[in-house]
């Protein structure tokens, strides 16, 4: 099966069949189905994917005679991707505006499958559907016996309370759910033609900025969110799930290959936000009207007001810059660069939130010109000597004429919105109003991390935000600010990843930004590198780190404690 040519929307209406009603919906004339099973799609910024599944989809189901509709389950905000809480939210609305359903397929927008042998329909216990994905050979057991597309009657997915809604990012909620089916004793089987049970993968990277945790608050010692759900499953399987999700149902699409459903899991938006660098002031105007701002940010010498209504993508110039060579996109098979800049442009225009920007580097660049490379990390760097370097370890020297151009689209906040002044000092500071759009159950915090020319400091900050859950009600506006952070000042970049979390550290809010300190001094370059060396040093000490049986005991139990309910700790 050719998944690399992506299916467009006049090849998948081609390919739906000629009974298919408004909504995506087929119920087989020629007999009478064994059940109505919702295709349930959880989806977030996959078009392209959406329309190559449907185009296989829709005519094997028709083939099996299955009276089915296919629902996609669209996040509506912009922020890291929760398919758990999706998946739930569908199910509810599902059921409560769209009558009953003897049967839910849970269906990952890139999970294509291969044999029409492969039935859709329930039997009496849940049936993990693919079990055999080409990206792993077709291996049987490639990590979880739940996940990629599944099949479940109510009944159960209600046992069990549904999927967590804690989980942020990609990977583990269906690990999660596994372990509540079988406390229920409900036991996951195999398709009744196991054998058949074949999916391909539509290939596709997550965006960098989006990427699960690589270094938690402070230490790389400390455990990430997902370990720490995974430690309290037992604890959090009666509160966190179906019986607790909060959602808002923002409107409904009714489409020739589907029934969209577009669902809004914030509990607040952000309506104004500002970053201050370099103990500079809040701007006196911030609270303005959403429709008023119109640019991607408000820039000063030592602020800005990062926009979040949606608009074009553009690109940012930093002479002398380079951006984090880590990873160097490759789209489709391509991975050249550019002769033209406009070229290069426009390719990471149509990579979407996976580019970053483009680099002109003629020291890595074929010995035809093509000289414009597509970035994926958003992570500005100075262009020091021991970055460019030959297999063998032998310096290039920095290419002449480097240049980076940053995209930055405005209302992404994927972006890592740059300050285009440098500063003299390593001091920043956030200013937001939220207007809340349901009650909280949790307090809020403000944490963020820092790091310098590309690597993790360890240093990292929580400054609370001082409004109690029971004060919050729908459409509140309320504002706050953090304190004043003072770094180390070094000349170079320095990236702070922010957010604004639960104490759950559940993440409902995020933003980056990056500023350049100049010191202005012949000493500069060399006190930078002792610095990184003494970063790169600690970081080392970090991972080599283990902790005491007694700790981990401890540690475990305080989890246990805090995740056995979902609100406030009095």
């Amino acid at each position: 099966m050719n998944l690399k040519k992506a299916v467009n929307r006049e090849e998948a209406l081609d390919k739906r069949g000629t009974c298919l009603s408004q909504g995506g919906c087929f119920k087989p004339s020629s007999c009478k189905s064994q059940q109505k099973v919702a295709i349930l799609i959880p989806y977030k910024d996959r078009e392209a994917h959406l329309l190559t599944l449907l185009s296989f989809l829709h005519p094997q189901l028709q083939r099996q005679e299955i009276h089915y509709c296919v629902f996609v389950v669209e996040q509506l905000d912009d922020g890291r991707f929760n398919k758990g809480l999706l998946m739930n939210a569908g199910f509810l609305q599902i059921l409560n505006s769209f009558g009953h359903f003897d049967c839910f397929v849970f269906h990952d927008v890139d999970m294509v499958p291969e044999d029409d042998r492969n039935i859709y329909l329930c039997r009496n216990e849940p049936t993990h559907l693919s079990p055999f994905i080409d990206k792993f050979g077709y291996r049987s057991h490639y990590g979880t016996d739940w996940g990629g597309v599944t099949m479940i009657r109510p009944e159960q997915y209600s046992k069990a309370n549904g999927y967590s809604n804690m989980f942020w990012g990609w990977g583990r909620e269906d690990s999660d759910m596994e372990w509540r089916l079988n406390a229920k004793g409900i036991k996951a089987i195999r398709p009744i033609n196991e054998v058949n049970a074949r999916f391909s993968m539509i290939p596709h990277e997550h965006p960098w900025r989006f990427q699960n945790e690589k270094f938690n608050l402070g230490s790389a010692a400390k455990m990430t969110t997902k370990e720490k759900l995974m430690m309290t499953k037992r604890e959090r399987s009666s509160w966190d799930g179906v019986n607790n999700a909060k959602f808002r149902l923002d409107h409904v699409v009714y489409d020739k290959l589907f029934t969209k459903l577009l669902i809004d899991i914030r509990r607040f938006e952000v309506e104004e936000l500002q970053v201050v660098i370099d103990q500079g002031q809040f701007l006196n105007h911030i609270f303005y009207q959403r429709d008023i701002l119109q640019s991607i940010s408000k820039l000063s010498q030592k602020k800005m007001k990062i926009n979040q209504t949606k608009g074009e993508c553009h690109f940012k110039t930093f002479n002398n810059t380079y951006l984090d060579p880590n990873f160097r996109l490759k789209i489709g098979e391509d991975r050249s660069g550019y002769f033209a800049e406009a070229v290069a442009e426009a390719h990471c225009n149509d990579a979407g939130q996976a580019c970053a920007g483009i680099i002109r580097d003629r020291g890595a660049a074929s010995a035809d010109g093509r000289d414009w490379i597509l970035r994926e990390k958003a992570i500005l760097l100075t262009p020091d000597e021991y970055r460019f370097t030959t297999g063998k370890g032998h310096s290039s020297g920095v290419p002449a004429n480097l240049l980076t151009k940053m995209k930055i689209c405005q209302g992404q906040m994927s972006n890592v919105y740059p300050f285009l002044s440098t500063a003299k000092n390593a001091v920043y500071k956030s200013r937001m109003r939220l207007k809340f759009l349901l009650p909280l159950t949790t307090s809020l915090i403000y944490r963020d991390i820092v790091l310098f020319e590309g690597w993790p400091t360890g240093f990292s900050h929580e400054y609370p935000v001082e409004i109690r859950p029971e004060e919050t009600r729908e459409n509140l506006s309320f504002s706050f600010q953090t304190g004043e952070f003072t770094l180390p000042t070094y000349s170079g970049w320095y990236t702070v990843q922010a957010k604004i979390s639960d104490r759950f550290d559940q993440t409902w809010f995020e933003w980056s930004f990056q500023f350049r300190v100049d010191e202005n001094s012949q000493e500069a370059a060399s006190k930078r590198l002792q610095y990184l060396q003494q970063i790169k040093e600690k970081l080392a000490k970090y991972k080599e780190e283990s902790k005491s049986g007694h700790e981990h005991i401890k540690e475990k139990r305080a989890l246990m404690e805090a995740f056995s309910h979902g609100k406030d700790i009095r």
